[in-house]
This record gives C-alpha cells, structure tokens and sequence, in this order.
C-alpha cells in the first residue's frame, strides 16, 4: 500500500458514502487513518446545485414540497398527466412558484460532510474528479516558482545586499 491514495481508493470511497458509512468504515477498509479518509473527501468535495443532480428521486427542491397545497405551477402538459398539477410531486413548479424556498441538505453541516443520496443543492464527492484535482496539484507543486528573470533578478537584488 502506498502513501497517496489510488483511483480504486477514491471509487471505494464514492461508492461507501452512497451507501451512508462512516469516515471509520470507510477507513478500515481501506486499511488506511480515518482523518485520512475525511481530508480526502473535505478537499475534494464538490457543491452541485439541485438543478444539477440527476437522480431518478423527484427534482422538487422546496422545503414546502410535503405540505404543498399549490397545483398547475408548472405549466407541463406532462405534469398534469402524470401528477395531476400537484406541485409537490413535479418540480418543474421550482423556478415558477413565489412560495419556492430552496431546500438545501444538512448532511454537509456534519461528518461526513457530504450527501451523495439525495436530490437536493449539497456537496457531493467525485472519485474521478477528485483525482483530477490531485493529480494537477501534484503536477503544479512540481514545476517551482514562475516568475520571469525580471522579477527574479529584482528579488536577488533585494536579498543579495542582505545577505
């Protein structure tokens, strides 16, 4: 096992949260520190917006949606075929009705900081794209400083004096 984690970690990772385990299940394993586990996942965190998440769960993003009594929002044709204008199972009434307010998860207020369950505004943790975000701070930790030999040589003037 080596120090970074690897791609199959991150997947493992992805796919534990989906399934609601802790950042110490998760940890044991993968044979590796909780507060690893939990680093990983709080750098690499994403916040997608309810309009974003695909999920087959209903896209109704109100925090009114249980008690919602408003019908017809929406105005889809589908919508009165399949929910019969009832705005609480449809969520095409979000960007339409003045009563929307947005229901964002809590699950990110806590360990393990992230949701990647429900339909709702949240952060979501990507195994893909939290490699890609590593891999390019790698990279750039590796390449030095970029500065131009104008900046430099006003730099080594500075210091050199000093020295």
């Amino acid at each position: 096992m080596g120090k970074h984690l690897t791609m199959e970690d991150r997947i493992t990772i992805q796919k534990l949260l989906k399934v609601g385990k802790s950042y110490a299940e998760i940890a044991k394993e993968l044979s590796r520190p909780a507060s690893t586990i939990s680093r990983e996942v709080k750098k690499h965190r994403t916040f997608i917006s309810w309009k974003e998440v695909s999920t087959m769960q209903t896209k109704n993003a109100c925090k009114k949606r249980f008690d919602c009594k408003i019908s017809g929002k929406c105005k889809k044709p589908s919508c009165e075929a399949i929910h019969h204008k009832n705005c609480k199972y449809c969520g095409g009434c979000n960007d339409y009705c003045s009563e929307f307010e947005e229901d964002i998860c809590t699950r990110y207020d806590s360990p393990p900081y992230v949701c990647n369950r429900c339909p709702l505004s949240k952060y979501l943790y990507d195994a893909e794209k939290a490699l890609k975000e590593y891999r390019k701070k790698l990279s750039e930790s590796r390449q030095g400083i970029s500065v131009t030999r104008e900046h430099f040589k006003h730099i080594d003037d500075i210091i050199s004096p000093r020295l």
